[in-house]
């Protein structure tokens, strides 16, 4: 740097940034995870969520990247969730199934494999979980996968930016791409809702939200947006 900038200044700027930039994709991811838990509890396979979003463009879907990363760094990235969640993730806590690096978490893996199978323990506790909580049980369409994980991104974006932890909607996307491999060509979680249309990801929250209102309450940054006839890509200026 030039002389008259010190360089401890410059570090401690981007680690700042660095930090913001986790804070923000760990709290949007946490919001993806608890809603792809939700749908399992609902009655939705661990494996179909996980190839839903596949197919949408991301390397690992969620329960895989759960796995990946070890459920104890998931559960703590959905804290602010804890008194809404399913507790699947809790119940596989306490029976040891921590992730890929025990061999079994949400999936069981084979010694040295980096993908797991399908493992009708977990398939059995879930269905137990179920039956015990009186928890309803339906099936559900790969594009209602999508839309549920993907408004639940969107709206946990949208409150970054309202209470300005977040500068831009573009740096929840930027974080989202660079931090949790959220496909590059779909933009972000933020672009992804300006292209589905803000009121129809809005009435998708709403319509969520007669299952669990604690969770699925809509940002007010959408309904400022719907006011002024603006989308997300319009306060990045």
């Amino acid at each position: 740097p030039p002389p008259h900038i010190h360089t401890s200044r410059c570090s401690s700027a981007a680690s700042d940034v660095y930090k913001r930039q986790g804070y923000v994709a760990g709290r949007v991811q946490g919001a993806y995870a608890h809603a792809a838990e939700a749908i399992v509890a609902a009655g939705a396979g661990i494996e179909q969520v996980d190839a839903a979003m596949r197919a949408y463009g991301f390397a690992l879907g969620p329960f895989e990247m759960a796995d990946l990363a070890g459920l104890d760094i998931d559960l703590a990235r959905r804290a602010r969730f804890a008194s809404s969640a399913p507790g699947i993730s809790q119940r596989l806590m306490r029976i040891g199934r921590v992730g890929r690096r025990v061999g079994h978490g949400f999936y069981a893996y084979a010694p040295g494999a980096r993908s797991g199978a399908v493992d009708p323990n977990v398939t059995a506790l879930i269905a137990e979980m179920q039956e015990l909580g009186g928890w309803p049980k339906r099936a559900f369409s790969d594009d209602e996968i999508r839309r549920r994980c993907l408004a639940a991104m969107a709206n946990e974006g949208a409150r970054l930016v309202e209470e300005g932890i977040a500068a831009r909607p573009s740096d929840v996307d930027i974080a989202m791409i660079a931090g949790y491999g959220f496909p590059r060509y779909r933009g972000g979680p933020m672009t992804a809702a300006d292209l589905s249309g803000i009121l129809r990801v809005k009435r998708d929250i709403d319509q969520f939200a007669d299952e669990d209102p604690t969770f699925w309450n809509a940002s007010p940054l959408f309904a400022e947006l719907l006011k002024s006839g603006n989308a997300f890509g319009d306060l990045n200026g």
